[in-house]
């Protein structure tokens, strides 16, 4: 019997906090989920903030980004969301993998 798309999410999730607990981690959101070609495996992707690593790329920016340029704001903070998607065995609910989906600005 297949694990239903609810539970995916719901091991998905709790497996994220299990493996990132890090207090700087927050917004953490569901992106999308499917089932794999082989429908094995159920892939969910989560996407999160993580503000500490926003302060480090805003220092390192020399010039604003975005509308902030058309504006002439010398705003250079750029909320950054971090995408991982974990995959799920779709029959058992156990973990397949995790892997990075690079930051979407």
């Amino acid at each position: 019997m297949m694990l239903p798309v609810k539970e995916a999410v719901k091991v998905s999730f709790a497996t994220f906090g299990e493996l990132f607990p890090s207090q700087s981690i927050k917004d953490v959101r569901l992106e999308e989920v499917r089932l794999d070609d082989s429908e094995k495996n159920w892939e969910v992707t989560v996407s999160f903030r993580n503000p500490d690593f926003e302060d480090e790329i805003a220092t390192k920016k020399s010039e604003p980004v975005g509308i902030n340029t058309v504006f002439g704001s010398d705003n250079t903070r750029v909320p950054m969301r971090h995408y991982k998607t974990i995959t799920i065995n779709a029959e058992i609910g156990s973990l397949v993998g995790i892997r990075n989906e690079w930051d979407l600005m």
